[in-house]
């Protein structure tokens, strides 16, 4: 009984211990450190005072999506009866599409009012509709 008590306290410390590292690795680049094939480790700090922030669209995700636009059958599990969001049916896929093109143009338009190249370090389709993007505070 001891021992298996052991094995379950080592469990949760080396789960603990690798949710902490993982939680490391995201953040790394916010924090200006840099990731390689050893691990993370830390450099300058960075002197732009820039931050990734999630940039949260006006469209429903895939998820939500109950229809309303022509040409996309809603996607909405509810409303499509499913029991699950199945991302890989035709609809599912063609709104996500559609939000990847609705994404890029909004890209674009925030690029030509910043004046400065922006670089998605993640896109969202199905749960959130929105990108992670490098920003500055102001």
């Amino acid at each position: 009984m001891r021992s298996l008590s052991l094995a379950a306290v080592a469990a949760t410390s080396l789960f603990a211990f690798i949710g902490f590292a993982q939680a490391a690795f995201v953040d790394a680049p916010a924090r200006g450190w840099v990731a390689h094939k050893e691990g993370v480790s830390a450099r300058a700090s960075v002197t732009d005072e820039s931050a990734y922030y999630i940039v949260r669209l006006k469209d429903a995700p895939a998820a939500m999506y109950q229809g309303g636009i022509s040409g996309y059958a809603a996607t909405n599990p509810r409303v499509a009866g499913a029991p699950i969001l199945d991302v890989s049916a035709p609809a599912t896929q063609g709104y996500a599409a559609y939000l990847a093109d609705r994404q890029d143009e909004t890209l674009g338009a925030a690029q030509q009012l910043l004046g400065r190249f922006l670089a998605p370090r993640f896109s969202y389709r199905y749960a959130l509709n929105g990108m992670s993007l490098r920003l500055n505070r102001a």
